[in-house]
């Protein structure tokens, strides 16, 4: 099941270990599946997902079954650079099994980040600018009252 869809998912064991991973986060991350499965996840790489916040949401969700939306990963990778990465992680209830495992899926949001701070940076611009252009007006008003006070006199 796992390696049918698209998004890069991890399964993790109850120990935070990949027990699973499919393609595309091999592909995503340009790792092979014998640097990845078995190995904490918070190793995997350079540790860059050993992060305080995600060790901790991630023990939620095996013990109080609370479930991750939208956490993101903002991170230099290893030969793959700069990713930011969005995560969502739920237990899964595997029946007849006291096995505790978690579906951690992530989605690339690099491309939206990177569009949505050029369009704050362009936004900026465009506000300076117009500040710039309201000053440039209110001196033209000036100028034409104090034409108009004085040649009036």
């Amino acid at each position: 099941i796992v390696n049918t869809v698209r998004e890069p998912i991890l399964i993790l064991d109850e120990f935070f270990s990949v027990h699973s991973v499919n393609s595309p986060f091999l592909d995503m991350f340009s790792v092979s599946r014998e640097e990845t499965v078995g190995k904490p996840v918070f190793m995997l790489g350079n540790g860059q997902w050993d992060i305080p916040d995600l060790r901790k949401i991630l023990r939620d969700i095996l013990h109080d079954h609370q479930e991750l939306h939208e956490f993101m990963v903002d991170h230099e990778f290893p030969k793959v650079g700069r990713k930011v990465v969005s995560l969502n992680a739920k237990q899964l209830l595997i029946p007849n099994s006291s096995q505790k495992l978690i579906l951690l899926a992530m989605k690339d949001v690099t491309e939206l980040v990177i569009e949505n701070m050029s369009h704050k940076a362009n936004l900026g611009r465009i506000q300076k600018e117009l500040h710039q252009s309201q000053g440039d007006v209110q001196n033209l008003r000036l100028e034409k009252v104090l034409q108009e006070k004085f040649v009036s006199t």
